[in-house]
Formats: C-alpha cells, sequence, structure tokens
C-alpha cells in the first residue's frame, strides 16, 4: 500500500507488538491524571519514517517507538492513534501538526529551544549519540574535519536544529528525510551526514549502502522525548511516570528486536561482554577471526605486566551504545571495540559494576 494512502487509517498500540515479560507495572496517577485519561481515551500522535524508531510499512505503523508505547498503553489504559502526516517522510509536517493542535503529541523526538515554545515534554526515555556518516574514501570524524564539505541533514530533524544552531559555519545540504540524505552521501552530493547513530547504522544496512561508514560521533548525545501539546500538561505528566517506569528488561528486548547489533549475546560472541571479574573473550573464529597483535616497546610491556588486570566502569543502561544485562554481561557497541582492543594489545580488563551513569 502506498505511504500516501495511509492518511485514513490509524494504529492503536494497544494491538500487536512486542510481548513485555511479565505484568505491566503500576503507576500511581493523580485525579487529574485519571480525569484526563476518562476525557481523552485516545490519544493521537504522529511521526515521520525515522527506522528503526518509527517505521510506516505495509499500511501499519512500528518500531521501537511503537513498542515502548504499548507497554504505556497497557500501564495507563491509554490507546495511541497515529495520523500520518501527508506521506510521513516529512517531520517538518509532523512538528506543524502539534504546533497547530491538530494532533495531541509526537511520540518520540529530541529537545530543542524552537520546540520548547510550543510543546511540553516526556523523558527522555532513551539515549542515542548523534553519528556522522561518510563515504570509505572520506575522512570525516569530527565537526572539524566536516569544514568546508557539503553536510546532509533531514528537514526538521533534531540534528538539523542542533547542528543550524551551534555549527551555523557548516555547509548544510537539507534534504527531506534521513534516507535522503544517506543517498546525498552515497552518490557523491554530499560528503557526510549527521543523524541519530540507531537510525543511520539501521539505515545503511537496511539500504545495502556499502561505500558508507559511521566514521566519527559527535559530542553531543540525544535524548528522546515525546512532545505533547502544551495545553495538555496531564499527558505530559502521565507519560513521564508510564516511560520511566518500564522495566530495563522489556527496554532491553524492544532494542534487541529493532536494533539487531543489540542482540543479548551477540557482543559475547564476537568478543565484547565480560560479567564482573571475569575477562573479556576474543571473538570467536579461530586463528582466521584473530585481530592482529599491537606492537608494545618495552616499558609498555613492563606497565602492563606490573598493572594486572585494567579495571573500568561502564553506563550500565545505554543501549546500543553500552549497557550491563541482567546476567551481568558487558553489552553493545563500545563493549564490541573494548573487546577487540583487548586481544589486539593481549590484556586483562575487569569489569567494576556500578548502578548508574552518575
Amino acid at each position: 500500500m502506498a505511504l500516501a494512502a495511509l492518511a485514513a487509517l490509524f494504529l492503536l498500540f494497544s494491538g500487536a507488538g512486542a510481548a513485555a515479560q511479565g505484568p505491566p507495572p503500576q503507576i500511581d496517577l493523580t485525579d487529574r491524571e485519571k480525569a484526563f485519561i476518562e476525557a481523552h481515551p485516545v490519544v493521537t500522535f504522529s511521526d515521520s519514517i525515522w527506522e528503526p524508531l518509527a517505521v510506516v510499512e505495509n499500511g501499519t505503523y512500528q518500531g521501537v517507538f511503537h513498542d515502548f508505547f504499548r507497554i504505556v498503553s497497557a500501564m495507563t489504559g491509554l490507546a495511541f492513534k497515529f495520523e500520518p502526516q501527508g506521506d510521513s517522510r516529512n517531520f517538518g509536517k509532523v512538528l506543524a501538526a502539534l504546533r497547530d493542535r491538530r494532533i495531541d503529541m509526537i511520540d518520540g523526538t529530541g529537545k530543542t529551544a524552537d520546540r520548547e515554545k510550543y510543546a511540553l515534554f516526556a523523558g527522555p526515555f532513551l539515549r542515542f549519540p548523534l553519528a556522522i556518516v561518510s563515504r570509505d574514501d572520506v575522512m570525516s570524524g569530527s565537526f572539524f574535519e566536516l569544514q568546508g564539505k557539503r553536510v546532509a541533514v533531514a528537514s526538521g530533524s533534531t540534528a538539523y536544529e542542533y547542528v543550524r544552531d551551534n555549527h551555523p559555519d557548516l555547509d548544510l545540504l537539507v534534504v527531506e528525510d534521513p534516507t535522503a540524505a544517506l543517498m546525498a552521501v552515497a552518490s557523491g552530493q554530499a560528503q557526510a551526514m549527521i543523524e541519530n547513530l540507531a537510525v543511520v547504522t539501521y539505515g545503511i544496512r537496511k539500504s545495502g549502502l556499502t561505500n558508507l561508514k559511521v566514521s566519527g560521533l559527535t559530542d553531543y548525545a540525544l535524548d528522546i522525548y515525546s512532545l505533547v501539546r502544551d495545553d495538555m500538561p496531564e499527558l505530559a505528566s502521565i507519560l513521564n511516570k508510564a516511560l520511566a517506569a518500564i522495566p530495563v528488561w522489556d527496554k532491553a528486548a524492544i532494542m534487541a528486536k529493532w536494533l539487531p547489533l543489540y542482540a543479548p549475546g551477540q557482543a559475547t560472541a564476537r568478543g565484547g561482554a565480560a560479567a564482573p571479574d571475569r575477562e573479556i573473550a576474543g571473538p570467536a573464529g579461530g586463528e582466521a577471526g584473530k585481530a592482529a597483535k599491537v606492537v608494545l616497546n618495552r616499558r609498555e610491556r613492563e606497565y602492563l605486566s606490573r598493572k594486572g588486570a585494567l579495571r573500568y566502569c561502564v553506563d550500565p543502561d545505554w543501549p546500543p551504545v553500552e549497557r550491563v544485562d541482567e546476567a551481568g554481561r558487558y553489552e553493545g557497541m563500545v563493549a564490541d571495540v573494548l573487546g577487540l582492543l583487548t586481544e589486539r594489545l593481549d590484556v586483562d580488563v575487569r569489569l567494576a559494576p556500578t548502578a548508574s551513569w552518575s
């Protein structure tokens, strides 16, 4: 079914989706919040295609956000009705619909100064680094290296607003959506693009753009919030409570479903995971799969010999970048990199568990 035909369709989150593990947690609601739910049992929302976070495909709305809000629906009794804006590719149209109060909320996006003028925020409930993508033959791993190069960004996106406001000297090519930005880089119209790490890694893999790579991560962490009409403070407070109450195991299951690089156990197989005080193993695959060793000088070897095991701390709940699972295993993209480093340096590293990033 064509995306343009979706205008007459809607999806209730209380339908199909990723199964939660056990009953949803209970949340305490005020009398005003309960009255809001009784008066507004169906909440309208929209989003643009932002895969894998927001997926519009074959007439249905799915993705990471869908599965999060399916749990919110079970906790609150609210139903969430998807109302596409145009062909669901231009996020600027989604923002305009919220600003004009034609929808009640946007399920997930970033917080910016401009959006604070007309929206309330619930969350954050996810966080991703902002990544730089370039072709294999281009070095563009930092904002400094983007100077003098054309950089593609999706119209209306948080990435666009961040770069526009904080790096006004960059030469921006504003395109319709993240997929168009990836294609612009692959075809040579732009030398790089900037977008949420989860979105670009998913997009590169899905599109088969083998000449593209994630060439760097910016120092900007994109926190994901729900945006709510500024005349619905009760809805914002309900979502704040519900999103904060989603169990970590449900979050992990959702991320594993939509981001294969985050699948439980994958980091272990590739050499990235370790339980507390357990050595990180090297990649599987025998001699052919082993990484080349780094040659150290005598002083470096003596230092490592004296030092013994290197202890490290991580953010225990920052998927897909890194997390510690319920069994104490360290997983994620950084875990995979650490696994390669330990094999190449031939060192013993041990996780020192912490309850939180702070």
